[in-house]
């Protein structure tokens, strides 16, 4: 059963005794959680075993056995109430083992067992009692859900035997109603949904607009900052683009009360605040702190304020983004802010400032890792369109290289090296004016605000208002006892938010820093996930702006006067090629509120804004979206020394399915009679029937009220709550004109499907059972539902129910519905379905779900991406598509060894780390993610890049996301070391093959052997996208590259295991087979002699072939055999000369057929299909058949069958045919008498041949003799 209202896993860190998740669970589209676990064992002095491995979740019941827990977190509906239950589907028992006692959090190592429950040890008990927890429920920023925490064992300590479940599955089961269903914050919010949509496994926006809050930021401010007038500017700054400006003056510096202030406001506003803004140092809004070690040298405390985002839980997941708009003096403050907006605005700089970045990284002594990490922000940035990316990478006169970077004007510099470095602060001779740029240090110590100006808060308080100068925002880490694996994936994070997400806002691409450390250590070893997600600070405003590119400018259409009376007004946003803009926010603003209203532009850039007062003055307008310079205009409201008529304010109800007046009062609030005022209602919705729209409300006086009555028909369809704009068109005999918004508050039903039941399945015919659920106040009364399919893979064969009644906010479960389902569908493909809703007035609408058909198994393809990739294994027997391991050995002397060599851990080979990659031209063209390439960057460490961006990545990280290169497969990236084997290269015309021979890796020792295979799409199938299809191959695998991580200052050994899969070059696409040891559940775990396949899929067949090839008559017949719909067709045929095309399948579709004397051509303009199936298409009529064989023809350019979206299918042409004369018995190339004699001899003898039934009846008689001498006479 999949639930309509969403089930996320929710991937995040779930914080108790122990800091530790990994998300090892996957979720079926039938509800189920499915955990699949094989243990690891180290020995321990003592004689025990040791499953846990470090910063792995496990028990922590002091001298209780240690074993391994896993959790993950499932989204509920609210207002329902749930049993979970667990089943051990597969499992296995170990005898004679004793598992290591638990021995505290204090250290790791166990170097003696000195804690030990004894009495526990000498029993029959079994432990753990329980096998799942499930937690109470728990509330997020519009979401319940509860942890589920599992731990896949049960040992008899007695007996010495550990029973291992190495698959469990989890059934969740909706028990009732929740009689406390009321969620904290209900609200959405848009600005989290950008940030959750790539973090949440199964994301879904929602498609009502009511369940979203309005835009909202709260600044609060410390000492007397809230009085300054550049902070005004601010609050009006940010009021103008659409936004709810709470504003909030702190009698307090108290961090503590201060985050109070902030958890009242996101639980208990109508719009609580989506980002948070603090104005002033820490002498007036103090910070928290986050330590981290073990104490002595080794114990580091750094200020933090993301203690104030922790609002909801302790599940390091923001609930607010947070920034801090640092400054001490007025003359500070002012710049900072000035900065902000002029930054926005985007005014006072060139088009070349936008595609600039200065990147550093310093090596020496933190690492090429460092250089690595900015290639990859290079990589990305390039990837965006920035094409003035400038490098540092060798260490040397950094400093000049900033400066000079700063005054030419840069769009982000972003730092990677050692503390106190060169490059880390900012410098007065940057004189870049309004060229401000967004700077991110990550290296130690560069975001200690709270001990006196730190190096982040120096770049941003640069300059002055007159002189403005530095960066505009800037993101440092508070401590100086950070490392350099965990900088770089916050730093990379950072990056991935800004580009590859498009997260608009400096604090959510701070957030996606944390999460970036939190995606690759998901288990916190050591707390360091934590600790450095703490410590990673913003100052500058949250709610900053940011840019990727070269902005566009917006082209808004709108009045520039309207009339005083006039209350509603369309708006039309194209960018600057004429286009329309869609989902630019478009907002109005007159005085302090007087006129407020904001909304998003449709797919037609359209808006319309209405409002209520009727006030003179001047309206504010702005248009803004990501990548656009705002547009700012007026409207103006002249005063009116003549009538202005107006609606009065006030709602209108009304129900679905029956007829109201709508009683609808006009003012005029001028200071002249209006005469003969003439109103006309109308409605843009089609759920409205005005059975009287004009009305004459004669003369009104200045003052004066009149009112009149609409009778309007509100179809049954009509949702509750339901906007069906309604607008009044007021004119009078003077010729003024009046446009008036009529607010109507509808009541009626609105049904959705909740869920569904049914076992759906590939192949089958199935019956589904639809829970109908009316979300609205009304009850939905007679109505008749039809289910619809609107893919070809799904037949509904009984699809109707009649006189439905549902109460308002009840359910009801439709029965009956019968479906089949095409065999190609692959298991837990999900597919939409239409729902005709049509009530008892004959009205109708339509409301579509989605449908999974099958449940992902190990044995089914993994995917697809968004783009529409699949990776196949070796174990998906059930598709034909599916890889067999055939290894193709080139290190023998094949292939060409490369001259790329690693040491591994990022070092240095022949004094420079460029060794480890080298750019190779391929044979042919070659189509990833819809671009073509033609060369391939090659990498030591196991993965290959598309382009001639040269990378040399070696540590691994989840993709796609932050870290390593863009494009990229990686078939076994991790960090590995030549020397005990090589990389060679082989290339044919029809393939290229990448071998990674006996290579180390660089932690686990362990020796691994794999190779890429790219394959020439021209000698194979087209795909479905025409993108080229990849194979990898493991000779030995064995995966080893576990990790090791310190808790304070010893320097961490990066595990993570390999990173397996593809991602695009932008980075934000991609298919993940396996990343720290764990699969989906579609992937087969790999091992020796394993083969995985990457494709977009196999265009569908398409098989035509000749039929009833009759010469007598000049007619043959195309059979085509489709598994796909058919929109358009043209061949040529040889050998005979056509004369005409009609009839068939073609026919029968309305397609449009035309011939030529050697091609036809089909096709349909009312978007009719052939349908799958096995059919005659056409019957062809011909002459001058020259005697040999007729064949369809070979150049592709003109022999195409087409799918309905233009794209060619895969078809296979037929055998040429080689038909005989009819008439000739003979066969001697003529009809005479000769074959008349042998005619009847065949009657005579009451025999038969095809070639003498003249008529096509199937029998011989006197009938093909007549026909048979009409055609030798002619």
């Amino acid at each position: 059963m999949r639930h309509i209202f969403q089930i996320y896993l929710l991937t995040i860190l779930l914080i108790s005794n122990v800091f530790s998740y990994e998300n090892a669970f996957s979720h079926s589209s039938t509800g189920k959680i499915n955990l699949q676990h094989s243990p690891e064992f180290t020995d321990v002095n003592g004689g025990y075993s040791r499953l846990v491995k470090i910063g792995q979740g496990h028990t922590t019941e002091a001298g209780m056995p240690e074993l391994p827990q896993f959790t993950t977190f499932y989204q509920l509906d609210p207002e329902k109430t749930y049993d979970f239950q667990l089943e051990v589907l597969d499992s296995y028992t170990i005898e004679n083992i004793t598992i290591l006692p638990h021995q505290g959090m204090e250290k790791w190592e166990v170097e003696n067992v000195n804690i030990i429950n004894s009495e526990f040890y000498n029993s029959y008990a079994a432990f753990p009692e329980q096998n799942m927890v499930i937690s109470e429920r728990s509330q997020g920023r519009g979401i319940a859900f509860v942890s589920i925490q599992v731990t896949p064992y049960k040992y008899y300590p007695k007996y010495e035997k550990l029973e291992v479940f190495t698959d469990v599955e989890i059934q969740i089961i909706e028990t009732g109603d929740n009689p406390n269903p009321q969620l904290t914050q209900p609200k959405r919010s848009r600005i989290f949904d950008e940030f959750y949509k790539d973090f949440i496994v199964n994301f879904e926006y929602s498609d009502q607009p009511e369940d979203y809050q309005a835009p909202a930021i709260l600044y609060i401010a410390g000492g007397n900052w809230i009085n300054n007038s550049y902070v005004q500017d601010l609050f009006d700054w940010r009021h103008k683009q659409g936004y709810i400006v709470y504003t909030y003056d702190t009698p307090t510096s108290n961090e503590n009360t201060i985050k109070s202030y902030i958890q009242n406001a996101y639980e208990t506003w109508e719009n609580p605040p989506e980002i948070v803004g603090l104005i002033g140092d820490t002498d007036v809004i103090d910070c928290f702190y986050q330590d981290w070690g073990p104490g002595g040298w080794n114990y580091y405390n750094g200020a933090t304020d993301f203690d104030f985002t922790q609002l909801d839980g302790d599940d390091l997941i923001p609930e607010v983004f947070i920034g801090r708009i640092s400054g001490q003096q007025t003359s500070v403050m002012e710049n900072v802010i000035n900065k902000t907006i002029q930054y926005e605005k985007a005014i006072y700089v060139d088009d070349d400032w936008f595609t600039k970045a200065a990147l550093v990284g310093n090596p020496d002594p933190s690492g090429n890792s460092t250089i690595f990490t900015n290639q990859y922000i290079e990589n990305m940035m390039i990837n965006h369109g920035m094409t003035g990316v400038a490098t540092d990478y060798d260490g040397y006169d950094i400093d000049s290289f900033v400066q000079n970077q700063f005054q030419d004007g840069i769009l982000y510099y972003n730092y990677r090296g050692i503390y106190g470095d060169d490059g880390t602060g900012a410098s007065s001779e940057f004189n870049n004016g309004y060229k401000t740029p967004f700077v991110t240090t990550i290296t130690c110590g560069t975001g200690d605000y709270d001990n006196g100006n730190s190096q982040s808060e120096g770049f941003v308080k640069l300059g002055t208002v007159n002189a403005p100068e530095g960066a505009v925002a800037a993101v440092g880490i508070s401590t100086t006892g950070t490392h350099t694996a965990y900088n770089n994936i916050i730093d990379m994070g950072i990056y991935d938010g800004i580009f590859s997400k498009k997260l608009w806002y400096a604090g959510a691409s701070v957030a996606n820093g944390d999460l970036a450390i939190l995606a690759t250590y998901p288990s916190n070893p050591s707390g360091v996930t934590e600790t450095f997600i703490a410590w990673s600070n913003l100052i500058g405003d949250p709610a900053l702006h940011l840019w990727t590119g070269i902005p566009d400018n917006f082209a808004v259409y709108h009045p520039s006067i309207i009339s005083l009376g006039t209350t509603t007004v369309e708006i039309i946003v194209y960018n600057g090629d004429g286009d329309f803009v869609e989902n630019a926010r478009v907002t109005l603003l007159m005085g302090d509120d007087i006129i407020f209203s904001t909304g998003l532009t449709d797919e037609n850039g359209e808006i319309t804004l209405n409002w209520d007062a009727v006030e003179a003055g001047n309206m504010s307008i702005m248009a803004m979206k990501q990548d656009f310079r705002p547009y700012e205009g007026s409207i103006e409201i002249p005063e009116s020394f003549g009538a202005a008529i107006s609606i009065t304010p006030g709602d209108i109800y009304a129900n679905s399915g029956e007829t109201t007046q709508f009683e609808i009062a006009l003012h005029n609030y001028g200071n002249s009679i209006s005469e003969n005022v003439i109103a006309e209602l109308s409605s843009l919705s089609e759920y409205v029937t005005i059975t009287q729209s004009i009305e004459n409300f004669g003369n009104i006086t200045p003052g004066s009220t009149v009112t009149k009555l609409f009778p309007v028909y509100i179809r049954g369809t009509a949702h509750d709550m339901e906007n069906l704009e309604f607008q009044l068109t007021v004119s009078d005999e003077f010729g003024n004109n009046w446009l008036n918004h009529v607010p109507v508050t509808i009541s009626g039903p609105h049904l959705k499907v909740s869920d569904y039941s049914g076992e759906l399945l590939p192949g089958m015919d199935s019956e589904i059972s639809i829970n109908l659920e009316n979300q609205g106040s009304q009850a939905a009364i007679d109505f008749t539902i039809e289910l619809i399919s609107i893919d070809n893979y799904i037949t509904v064969n009984s699809g109707m129910t009649n006189s439905i009644n549902i109460k308002a906010e009840n359910n009801l479960t439709l029965n009956g519905f019968n479906l089949s389902f095409n065999n190609d569908i692959i298991n837990g493909s999900i597919f939409p379905m239409e729902l005709l809703l049509t009530s008892s007035d004959e009205y109708s609408r339509i409301e579509t779900f989605n449908i999974t058909v099958g449940e992902v198994r190990e044995s089914d393809p993994l995917g697809p991406d968004p783009y529409g990739y699949y990776i196949y294994d070796s174990g998906d027997t059930d598709y034909d598509i599916a890889p067999t391991y055939n290894w193709i050995e080139i290190a023998d002397g094949l292939g060409e060894q490369l001259l790329i060599y690693d040491y591994g851990n990022g070092s240095n080979v022949g004094g420079t780390y460029t060794n480890g990659s080298t750019l190779i031209d391929l044979p042919f063209a070659f189509t990833f993610y819809g671009i073509d390439y033609d060369q391939i960057v090659i990498n030591t460490n196991g993965w290959i890049s598309f382009g001639d961006f040269l990378m040399y990545s070696f540590r691994n990280y989840p993709i796609p996301g932050a870290g390593g290169p863009s494009p990229m497969v990686a078939a076994f990236w991790d960090d590995l070391k030549t020397g005990s084997g090589y990389v060679y290269y082989y290339e044919t015309e029809e393939y290229v093959v990448i071998q990674w021979d006996n290579l180390r890796t660089f932690d686990g020792q362990s020796y691994e052997t794999f190779e890429i295979i790219l394959y020439n799409k021209e000698f194979y199938s087209p795909t479905i996208t025409g993108d080229s299809e990849i194979k990898i191959q493991y000779s030995e695998f064995n995966n080893t590259s576990a990790g090791y991580y310190y808790n304070g200052n010893g320097t961490p050994v990066h595990g993570c295991y390999a990173t397996i899969g593809i991602e695009n070059h932008l980075g934000d696409t991609g298919l993940q087979y396996t990343f720290n040891n764990l699969y989906p559940e579609a992937a087969t775990p790999l091992q020796n002699w394993s083969a995985i396949f990457i494709t977009t899929g196999r265009q569908p067949r398409v098989h035509l072939s000749f039929e009833n090839i009759n010469l007598a008559n000049g007619t043959l017949d195309i059979r085509m055999e489709n598994e796909e719909p058919v929109a358009g067709f043209q061949f040529e045929i040889f050998g005979i000369t056509i004369t005409g095309i009609s009839g068939g399948e073609a026919e029968a579709n309305d397609f449009i057929l035309s011939a030529s004397p050697n091609m036809v051509l089909g096709f349909s303009t009312s978007g009719t299909v052939i349908p799958p199936g096995s059919h005659i298409l056409s019957q062809i009529t011909f002459s001058n058949y020259d005697g040999g064989e007729i064949c369809f023809g070979t150049n592709p350019i003109n022999n195409i069958v087409s799918n309905p979206y233009g794209n060619s299918l895969q078809t296979e042409w037929g055998d040429c045919a080689s038909p005989s004369l009819m008439g000739d018995l003979n066969n001697d190339g003529s009809l005479d008498i000769l074959d008349l004699v042998a005619l009847a001899n065949l009657i005579l003898n009451e025999e038969f041949d095809l070639n003498g039934d003249m008529n096509g009846d199937g029998q011989l008689n006197i009938l093909d003799i007549v026909s048979l001498v009409n055609t030798i006479l002619g």
